[in-house]
C-alpha cells in the first residue's frame, strides 16, 4: 500500500510540476536549410533534425537519418482545431526568454538598409505584443547586417515552462470543444 502511494505521489508531482523546454531553430532562407534542437532541462535532448521546406511540405530529416514530411496545406477545420488549441494552450505555457538573431547581407548597401530597417520594426511591433501578454518574458533581438554577399539567416532561441498536465488538459479541452462545436453544426444540417 504504502508503494502505491509513493508512486501515485511521485506521479502526480511529475505532471504537474513544471518542465524547462528549450528550443533552437536555425533556418537559411536562400539555401533553404535549417535545423531544429529542442531539448529538456536544457542538457536532455528530446528533439534534433535538420529540415527544409519543400513544395507544400516541410521535409524533416532526423540525426539517425530517417526522415518524414508534414503536410502544411491545412484545412478549414484544421485550422480551426489549431486555432482553438493556441487559445487554450497559450495560457498553460510560460515563455522565459526568446531571442531573435537575424542576419541580412545584400550586395546593395541602401537595399539593406531599407530591409533591415523594416524587418527591425516588424520584428520589434510582433516582440512588444509578446511582452504585453506576458510582462516577465526576457526577449532580445538582433538584427546584424552585412554587403558582400546575399544572405539571409534566421536564428530563434527560446525557453518555456509547462507542466505536462497543463499540456494535455488544453488539448483535451480543445478535443471536447472541437467535438462539440462538430455536433452543433451536424444537427443544424439535418434540420434544414
Amino acid at each position: 500500500m504504502i508503494m502505491i502511494l509513493i508512486f501515485l505521489t511521485t506521479f502526480i508531482l511529475f505532471i504537474t510540476i513544471n518542465f524547462r523546454v528549450s528550443a533552437n531553430l536555425n533556418y537559411d532562407v536562400l539555401s533553404n536549410n535549417g535545423n531544429l534542437t529542442i531539448k529538456l532541462f536544457k542538457y536532455m535532448f528530446l528533439f534534433y533534425g535538420d529540415f527544409k521546406i519543400e513544395n507544400n511540405f516541410i521535409q524533416i530529416k532526423k540525426k539517425n537519418n530517417k526522415s518524414f514530411n508534414i503536410n502544411l496545406k491545412i484545412s478549414k477545420k484544421q485550422l480551426l482545431f489549431l486555432k482553438e488549441l493556441n487559445k487554450n494552450i497559450s495560457t498553460k505555457i510560460y515563455i522565459n526568454s526568446l531571442e531573435l538573431k537575424t542576419l541580412l547581407c545584400l550586395e546593395n548597401p541602401a537595399g539593406i538598409a531599407i530591409l533591415s530597417s523594416l524587418y527591425s520594426i516588424l520584428s520589434n511591433l510582433f516582440l512588444i505584443k509578446l511582452k504585453q501578454n506576458n510582462f516577465d518574458i526576457t526577449i532580445k533581438n538582433n538584427v546584424n547586417t552585412g554587403f558582400r554577399q546575399n544572405i539571409l539567416k534566421l536564428d530563434v532561441n527560446t525557453t518555456i515552462y509547462a507542466s505536462i498536465l497543463d499540456i494535455v488538459w488544453a488539448f483535451i479541452i480543445t478535443l471536447f470543444n472541437n467535438r462539440r462545436k462538430n455536433g452543433e453544426e451536424r444537427r443544424r444540417k439535418t434540420e434544414c
